[in-house]
């Protein structure tokens, strides 16, 4: 007996039921609770939604309108699209970058995150399902279909993601015998590049095109490593 396919997501719930506190949302925004509450109550901010008890609370979605109500501009002076790679497993590439991420689009940051494993684990970090995407990077590399398309929204307004799972495995064997193959990745990203401030990679551990295809789309290469001989090993190779 087969098992049916999951239904594909067109929205991704990756902050179902969130809610911050007065505090909490106090920190994301960088200021204390006392200038919270003193900004509501002089009409800068928008009232704060209650619950059942009257208790202030706030969602995800407040964060992008309450940094414009302060006159806060983006913590990043332009787009950077950055890479997580180590040749080493286990490096916490995948957690690092969606934390990462994830925190930056809290922030207020305009975030697209990119998995790069057919293993799907910057997927899998964000609460996803991988196996309810039908389509992956592969399918605008090597298909060429509409980068927009691929790209999946979430319920919190400033992320997105290209997710992945083993439907990206072909990528290598088709990139090897196309033009121009080492920078195919660098044009489809830069068709999108001007919707975000921060693009984040998530890269599998293992050298090929598709990751060469990502260290040349990259501004910065940030590379996990933990204190060990392996880690090590997977940074020299790097360089």
């Amino acid at each position: 007996m087969t098992t049916p396919p999951l239904p594909p997501i067109q929205k991704a719930e990756i902050l179902k039921d969130t809610v911050y506190s007065p505090m909490a949302f106090a920190r994301l925004l960088g200021i204390s609770k006392h200038e919270l509450l003193e900004k509501e109550s002089e009409g800068i901010f928008p009232p704060a939604k209650r619950d059942s008890n009257r208790e202030r609370y706030y969602k995800p979605e407040d964060v992008t309108r309450y940094r414009n109500a302060l006159g806060l501009g983006s913590p990043l002076k332009s787009i950077r699209k950055q890479l997580f790679l180590n040749f080493k497993g286990g490096t916490g590439k995948s957690t690092i970058s969606a934390s990462y991420g994830f925190r930056l689009a809290q922030m207020g940051v305009r975030t697209l995150l990119i998995d790069l494993d057919p293993q799907g684990h910057l997927t899998q970090c964000l609460g996803l399902n991988s196996q309810q995407f039908p389509k992956t990077l592969f399918s605008a590399l090597i298909e060429k279909e509409d980068i927009e398309k691929i790209i999946v929204k979430t319920d919190l307004p400033t992320l997105d993601v290209i997710p992945s799972n083993l439907n990206l495995s072909p990528v290598e064997l088709s990139l090897f015998s196309m033009n121009s193959r080492e920078f195919r990745l660098k044009r489809l990203i830069s068709s999108v590049e001007k919707s975000y401030e921060l693009i984040v990679m998530d890269a599998s551990p293992s050298i090929g095109l598709l990751n060469l295809n990502a260290i040349l789309a990259s501004n910065d290469l940030i590379i996990p490593v933990l204190a060990d001989f392996l880690s090590y090993h997977g940074l020299k190779i790097l360089f």
